[in-house]
C-alpha cells in the first residue's frame, strides 16, 4: 500500500475523519490539501516535486489539481509522511510537565497535531499522552508497515532510550540491582514474553490514518510494561475502548498514564524501571509480583469488569 498524504481543509490542520461508514465526502467546490510532510506527492506514478497540494473537489472522486481532473485514488506520497515532535511551551500536570505534540509539521507552519505528551524533562518520563480517538476508529488501515522507534532531538538527555528496553541492558540493570549473577535470566529471559515492553501510552491502533499510527512510535510515548501484560490484558483492553466508540457512534478523547496504562504491579515495576526503587528486597518482590500478573497463555479481561 502506497503511503497516502493528509487531508485537510484548504489552510486547516485539523483531521478529517469519515462520519458513520469508510468515507470521506465533501461538498462540490470544496477546496482541500493533499500533504506529504518532507515527501513529494505522486499523481499515479509521476512525482509533482510538491509536498503540499491544493485541490479542488469536482465529482465523484474526481478533483481538480493545476487544472488537471484526477482521481484521488492516484494520489500517494513519494515516502512515508516525515513525522515530527515538537514542544508547545505550554506547561501540564499542574506545572509538572512539558507539553510535547507528536505529528507532522508542514512547511507552511501548520502543524498537524496526533498525540499529546506530558512530559518532565527533569525525571525524563511521560506522566500521560492524550488522543482524540473518531468514532469510525475501527474503519482504519490495519496491516501497515512497523516503523521505528524513534525519540527526536533535544528532548531526552539520557542517550539512546531505545538502548535501555534492549533485553541484555535490561537484565543487566535488573540483576545488578538484585544481587544476582549478571547473566541470570530468573525475571528477563532470552526469549518469550518475560520482559519490559516499550509499552505505547497511546496506542498505535487508537490512530486513524497509517500517518498517525506512526507518529505513535516516539519514545516519550513509551512506558515499561511487562509483556505478558502488554500483550494480552492491555491490548484487549485497547481493542474495547475502541469498540466502544465505534458502538456509541462518539469520539473518545483517550488519556493514558503509567499508572493508568497499568495494573498495580506492572505500575510498580515501570517506576521501578526509571525511578530506581532503594531497595533490592522491595524490588525483587514487585517483580516476581508484575511477573505472575501476566498471563502468557491467553488474554484473561473479563469485558463484563470493564469501565470506559
Amino acid at each position: 500500500m502506497d503511503p497516502h498524504p493528509l487531508i485537510a481543509r484548504s489552510g486547516s490542520s485539523d483531521w478529517i475523519y469519515p462520519i458513520g461508514d469508510n468515507l470521506l465526502r465533501f461538498e462540490s467546490g470544496a477546496t482541500l490539501d493533499f500533504i506529504c510532510p518532507n515527501r513529494n506527492n505522486i499523481i499515479d506514478t509521476t512525482s509533482t516535486g510538491a509536498a503540499l497540494l491544493t485541490a479542488r473537489c469536482v465529482s465523484g472522486n474526481n478533483f481538480l489539481i493545476g487544472g488537471t481532473s484526477v482521481n484521488w485514488e492516484l494520489l500517494s506520497c513519494s515516502g512515508a509522511p516525515t513525522r515530527a515532535i515538537r514542544d508547545t511551551g505550554r506547561t501540564c500536570n499542574n506545572g509538572k510537565g512539558q507539553e510535547l505534540e507528536a505529528g507532522f509539521a508542514v512547511d507552511d507552519g501548520r502543524f498537524f497535531v496526533s498525540i499529546v505528551i506530558c512530559f518532565n524533562r527533569n525525571l525524563q518520563i511521560a506522566y500521560y499522552s492524550y488522543i482524540n480517538q473518531t468514532a469510525a476508529i475501527n474503519e482504519r488501515p490495519t496491516g501497515t508497515a512497523r516503523p521505528s522507534w524513534v525519540q527526536g532531538t533535544g528532548i531526552y538527555t539520557i542517550g539512546t532510550v531505545n538502548n535501555l528496553y534492549l533485553r541484555a541492558n535490561q537484565r543487566i540493570a535488573l540483576n545488578s540491582l538484585l544481587g544476582l549473577p549478571a547473566e541470570s535470566t530468573q525475571y528477563v529471559q532470552a526469549s518469550g514474553n518475560f520482559y519490559l515492553a516499550r509499552g505505547h501510552l497511546t496506542a498505535r491502533g487508537d490512530g486513524f490514518y497509517a500517518a498517525q499510527q506512526n507518529a505513535s512510535f516516539y519514545m516519550q510515548n513509551a512506558a515499561p510494561q511487562w509483556q505478558t501484560f502488554n500483550g494480552f490484558n492491555w491490548y484487549q483492553v485497547e481493542i474495547d475502548v475502541r469498540d466502544y466508540a465505534e458502538a456509541s457512534g462518539s469520539e473518545v478523547a483517550r488519556s493514558c498514564n503509567s499508572a493508568a496504562c497499568s495494573n498495580r504491579s506492572t505500575n510498580r515495576v515501570t517506576s521501578f524501571y526509571q525511578c530506581n526503587l532503594k531497595s533490592a528486597s522491595s524490588a525483587r518482590h514487585l517483580l516476581e509480583s508484575g511477573i505472575q500478573s501476566g498471563h502468557a497463555g491467553g488474554n484473561s479481561f473479563n469485558r463484563s469488569q470493564q469501565s470506559v
